[in-house]
């Protein structure tokens, strides 16, 4: 059995969540799995620390993009939402300026799972076979007490998320699927013109 992990995400209090995630997670999983670890982080002071990660095959290093960058918004392709951001910006309408700042997140956070799910299909095309399990993980996510994971844990068929994140909402802080599964899963970018 294959399995990959694919971290993505900001990398507050890396150093410490990534050695929670070696021990309790993928640890565990080298028993039973071969096991692969692939990073799409920012470029920031712990970048280094995400490239001596055991289990590396592949890291992709994205600048930071702060908060309001034009140049993001523009790239994603959604001039209505731009325009709107451009006149509240101009205007100066706080209101407006919070609703560009929350929809450059969710763009920067989608992105950030396009480029990974994209790296793990290049590992697959390379060794022309797929992972039987990937597990999407963010960088700033700490496992608490005896948490410990398994593929035996999990249930096919499907993508396995925790049920919130605490706001209301499906929890970003960790996936796990069939590489099938999950290809839509990083794919979710695709869909977003349908909902903004």
């Amino acid at each position: 059995m294959k399995v990959c992990f694919c971290l993505s995400g900001e990398m507050r209090g890396f150093p410490e969540c990534v050695a929670q995630l070696v021990e309790k997670i993928i640890n565990p999983m080298t028993a039973a799995a071969t096991v692969e670890v692939i990073a799409n982080v920012r470029l920031d002071p712990w970048w280094k620390t995400a490239a001596a990660m055991p289990y590396l095959r592949m890291l992709h290093v994205e600048k930071n993009h702060g908060p309001l960058d034009d140049s993001m918004i523009i790239g994603e392709k959604n001039p209505v939402e731009l325009g709107r951001y451009r006149d509240n910006k101009a205007t100066g309408n706080q209101p407006g300026r919070r609703r560009a700042f929350l929809y450059q997140s969710y763009l920067q956070y989608y992105r950030s799972l396009r480029i990974v799910g994209e790296m793990k299909r290049e590992c697959e095309r390379q060794d022309g076979a797929r992972y039987d399990w990937v597990f999407r993980v963010r960088p700033d996510v700490t496992y608490d007490g005896d948490f410990r994971l398994t593929v035996d844990k999990l249930t096919p068929g499907g993508v396995c998320f925790p049920n919130n994140d605490g706001f209301g909402w499906q929890s970003d802080k960790f996936a796990a699927g069939s590489s099938e599964h999950m290809d839509v899963y990083f794919n979710r970018e695709a869909y977003l013109g349908a909902f903004c």
